[in-house]
């Protein structure tokens, strides 16, 4: 088990730096090669294959969230080389179900860290921090909105990334509010996670509604692979959530 766990860190190792290598040499002399984009998305769904094979002791949540994680990527994956190869026009059906499944992994992260919180005690001992993590949400929501509409983007699409981005801010919030109640590495690497998502869907939105630079795309990937080398270190540990 202790040599499977350093092969994955090595591949993930490995991967990243390939992936960075990869982005800046075509990026650099003009080019775009699609398997490049197919190393980012097989790089989730090969880290919850070895956690559903490898690991004896599986949270059913977390579990659920690397599945539902990995699905989108999957079907990113599909929907990318449909387009690419004009088999078929999608019409943003894709981006509807990719984005759909993305949310529902979130929340259950969300679950997991409502599941281990005292709700009475944090509205006693932590009123100062829910109000100003409340005050940051309603910012750091409003201000992604403000990124994409300066965009043209429809309804149906502006509703979308409205939840998705609540539901983003929500579990770094609930994450932050997870370290302050208990202090341990579990819920330190749960956070550390949460903030490196939120920097990856930030630089993504960037890219997308913003500027097309080599920066920005890059960074999503890296952000989102450390992230969830956090979310699986976090997974080994047990909980010691305070009653």
């Amino acid at each position: 088990m202790h040599n499977l766990q350093r092969y994955l860190g090595f591949a993930i190792f490995c991967i990243t730096v390939t992936c960075i290598l990869l982005y800046n040499t075509y990026a650099f002399i003009g080019e775009d090669f699609y398997w490049i984009h197919l190393i980012n998305y097989l790089l989730i769904p090969f880290i919850t294959a070895y956690y559903l094979l490898y690991k004896k002791i599986k949270e059913k949540l977390f579990s659920l969230f690397l599945i539902s994680y990995s699905l989108a990527n999957i079907i990113g994956l599909v929907a990318d080389i449909i387009i690419v190869y004009k088999y078929l026009e999608l019409m943003q059906v894709d981006v509807y179900i990719v984005n759909g499944l993305y949310l529902i992994s979130y929340i259950f992260l969300i679950l997991i860290i409502i599941k281990s919180l005292n709700f009475s005690i944090l509205i006693k001992d932590f009123k100062i921090y829910l109000i100003v993590l409340s005050i940051l949400d309603i910012y750091l929501v409003y201000f992604i909105l403000k990124l994409i509409s300066a965009s043209y983007i429809n309804i149906s699409m502006f509703i979308l990334e409205f939840m998705y981005n609540t539901v983003l801010v929500l579990l770094l919030s609930l994450s932050a509010l997870r370290y302050f109640y208990n202090d341990d590495k579990k819920a330190l690497y749960l956070f550390i996670g949460a903030l490196l998502i939120i920097f990856a869907e930030v630089a993504s939105i960037a890219f997308i509604y913003i500027e097309n630079r080599v920066f920005l795309r890059l960074a999503p990937i890296v952000l989102a692979t450390l992230a969830f080398y956090f979310f699986f270190q976090q997974s080994k540990l047990l909980d010691t959530t305070k009653e």
